[in-house]
Order: structure tokens, then C-alpha cells, then sequence
């Protein structure tokens, strides 16, 4: 048995989930994959995965395989590439992940120019309002709202996270803007739905904290279905500057509370995250720089919205 060729077997059932997918992928026979899965086991002793009829599932020592297996023949793959110079072409995958809105807002525009500029590469992006575990799914950068959010991780902070609460011209018009945090009770407010939305709207100026439990029209975890609806005039609206930065440029939303600051839940900052104890390779540290630059036009527009401390 060659350990390295048999583990890195396993890893591909695991990322294709089935002997057959990952006898597809590798263009073998199934039971070529069966053996080397059998022999793995037999060499370390114990079983790496649960088979059932319609499922695998890594035991406790498979997910121990995978953990540090990953960040080992990366390593590997990573020197050979580097012998080899093909670091110098930036070639391979990259496994980006990100949160849906950020990742439709600004990865889409933002990624087909870094791929035509180093052709070779291939980057597999994943967007979900769920944080994936980046070992156990070979992530090679995440993006992380929030410190809170990302324990054990490297990471590199780029934008604000600052919130606040804003509403159309045309509803303020209407209905008057809120000059304190209680007089939103009497307004429409548009609820985003989260982990943290039981915590309410938490506002904080001069060492005074008022939360606010709000009601309104609509509540969804969609971003982009309530900024529209604020747009649309429906209500009032919390977010991150960097969600509704085009919308508040274009005044088509319109800050209110500008005196108290916004706490959120999620904390203060946007990362890009890395998992730890692991040496970069090169085309992910470039992807990385390429997106901080990108974003630094966009925390210098952030900037006029973003409350003083108080």
C-alpha cells in the first residue's frame, strides 16, 4: 500500500461522496477505489468512514484524516509546485467561500477580471449565509463577517462592518425621520432574520445602550429583497454600510439616528479567513491581495456613512 496515493483516495471520496463519483472523477474501476480504501483502514487500524445504501460518513478518525491530511499533502502539493515553478503561473483551484449578498454584490464583478488575468487558475466559490468549516471542506480563503464569527482562524480584516438605519426619501417624507431610537417603535420597520435577530436593534451613544425590539411589513433573510423594499419606500431598514452603499450614494436610502451608533451582533469588521498552521500557496495569497485592493475604493466610500465615536 502507498499511504499518500491511498489517502489521497479517500479525500476524493469524501469531496465526491460516493465510491462511484469518485471512480468517475479518477477513471478507474469502483473497485479499485474499494481497495484502496480497505487497505487505508487495514494500515491504520480502524475504519475512516460509516457505509450505508445511500450515504458515507467519516468516522472520528476519518474526520481527524481529513484535518490534518489536507494541510498535509497541501504542503506537498504546494512544494512540488514551487520545484516545479509553477507558482511563478498561478495555476490550480482555489475553494473561495463567502456570504450570498457580499458574494452576488461584489465576488461576481470582481472575479472574472482576476481570471483573465492569470488564466491558469480555477477558483471554486461557494456562497451560503452558513459557515462551512475550512479544513474539513479544503477551503483556502473564506470570507468572515465579523471576529465573533471565526475562532481558530488567521485573519486579515478589509471593510467596516459598521450598521446603520436608513429609509427612502420618499417614506421619510411621509411619515417623518426618527430623532431617537424609541420612536421606532412607531415606525415600519423592515426585520432581517438571522441568528442574532432576537437581540433587537442595539444603539449606543454616550455610554447609553437602548435596544429597540422593532415591527413592521416584512421580515426575511434575504439582504437584497430588504434593501429593495426600503428603496420601495416600506419602511426602515438596518444594514451594513457596505450592503447599501450604492443605494445610499445614489440617495435613493437615507441615513437616520446619524448621533447614535449601531452595535452589531456580528462585530466590527469583514476578514478574509484562512485556516490556521497552514502556508499559504501563492495563487491564495494573490487572490487575497487582489481582492483588498479592490476593496479599499470601497471602506474609502464607506467612510462618510460610517458613525463617529461616541
Amino acid at each position: 500500500m502507498e499511504p499518500v496515493v491511498t489517502i489521497r483516495t479517500f479525500l476524493q471520496v469524501i469531496e465526491h461522496g460516493s465510491f462511484s463519483a469518485a471512480a468517475r472523477a479518477a477513471d478507474v474501476a469502483v473497485s479499485s477505489i474499494t481497495r484502496q480504501i480497505d487497505a487505508l483502514e487495514k494500515h491504520l487500524g480502524t475504519p475512516v468512514l460509516i457505509r450505508s445504501t445511500h450515504s458515507l460518513t467519516p468516522t472520528e478518525a476519518g474526520l481527524t484524516l481529513i484535518q490534518h491530511a489536507r494541510t498535509a499533502l497541501g504542503d506537498i502539493d504546494d512544494a512540488i509546485r514551487h520545484i516545479q515553478g509553477l507558482d511563478h503561473q498561478l495555476s490550480g483551484k482555489i475553494v473561495l467561500t463567502a456570504p450570498m449578498t457580499f458574494g452576488q454584490k461584489y465576488l461576481t464583478p470582481l472575479l472574472p477580471p482576476f481570471l483573465n488575468q492569470y488564466p491558469a487558475l480555477h477558483v471554486d466559490i461557494r456562497l451560503t449565509d452558513h459557515y462551512l468549516n475550512l479544513i474539513q471542506e479544503g477551503v483556502d480563503i473564506a470570507v468572515r463577517v465579523g471576529e465573533h464569527e471565526v475562532p481558530d482562524l488567521i485573519l486579515h480584516p478589509f471593510l467596516s462592518n459598521a450598521h446603520v438605519a436608513c429609509a427612502a426619501p420618499s417614506y421619510l417624507a411621509k411619515h417623518g425621520a426618527p430623532t431617537h431610537p424609541d420612536q421606532l417603535k412607531q415606525h415600519a420597520c423592515l426585520i432581517h432574520h438571522h441568528k442574532h435577530s432576537e437581540l433587537g436593534w442595539s444603539f449606543f451613544q454616550a455610554h447609553q445602550q437602548l435596544v429597540v425590539f422593532p415591527q413592521g411589513p416584512l421580515a426575511t433573510d434575504n439582504s437584497l429583497l430588504l434593501i429593495g423594499s426600503a428603496v420601495a419606500g416600506l419602511g426602515i431598514v438596518l444594514m451594513p454600510v457596505w450592503a447599501i452603499i450604492d443605494e445610499l450614494d445614489k440617495g435613493e436610502l437615507v441615513p437616520i439616528l446619524n448621533d447614535w451608533q449601531v452595535i452589531s451582533p456580528f462585530g466590527s469588521s469583514l476578514y478574509f479567513a484562512t485556516p490556521p498552521h497552514r502556508r499559504q500557496a501563492e495563487k491564495v495569497r494573490v487572490l487575497r491581495s487582489f481582492l483588498m485592493n479592490a476593496f479599499a475604493e470601497l471602506a474609502r466610500r464607506s467612510q462618510k456613512y460610517l458613525p463617529q465615536e461616541t
